[in-house]
């Protein structure tokens, strides 16, 4: 039987926006006033948030409370998939605990380089959006 609370891997979901946020104010991508147009879907790849629901203007906290995919989108943009990686394992992504958990598995942040090597493809704009929410590769 497997532990699935330490062994399953799953993608994060929502709580990465967290990771996403964090690494958009702290390199000055987005500035906690500046809104954005959410209309559903975002304007360079058609992706949108669940339903297509539109918010309008929004920024940072309202866009992080009501969880805004579009918004985090757009962060994932400004920020690209490098600084994403790099920000979601300083939040200790990717990596085992350290406490003595038999069978913990490590988890995977989504990356250049893991791409090229499993599938030998290289790393589209779209996966980082995905990315950006907790989806795709993580």
């Amino acid at each position: 039987m497997e532990n699935r609370a330490i062994a399953g891997e799953y993608p994060p979901g929502s709580v990465f926006k967290i990771v996403t946020g964090t690494a958009a104010l702290e390199l000055g991508k987005v500035t906690i006033q500046e809104k954005i147009l959410d209309t559903g879907r975002h304007w360079l790849i058609p992706k949108g948030n669940a339903g297509g629901e539109a918010l309008g203007w929004i920024g940072f906290k309202e866009a992080l409370a009501k969880s805004d995919n579009v918004y985090f989108y757009e962060m994932g943009n400004r920020v690209g998939i490098d600084k994403l990686e790099k920000y979601a394992r300083m939040y200790g992504l990717g990596a085992v605990t350290g406490i003595e958990l038999p069978g913990e598995a490590e988890g995977l942040v989504a990356n250049r380089q893991y791409k090229e090597e499993v599938y030998g493809e290289e790393w589209y704009l779209s996966e980082t959006f995905d990315a950006a929410i907790g989806q795709g590769f993580n």
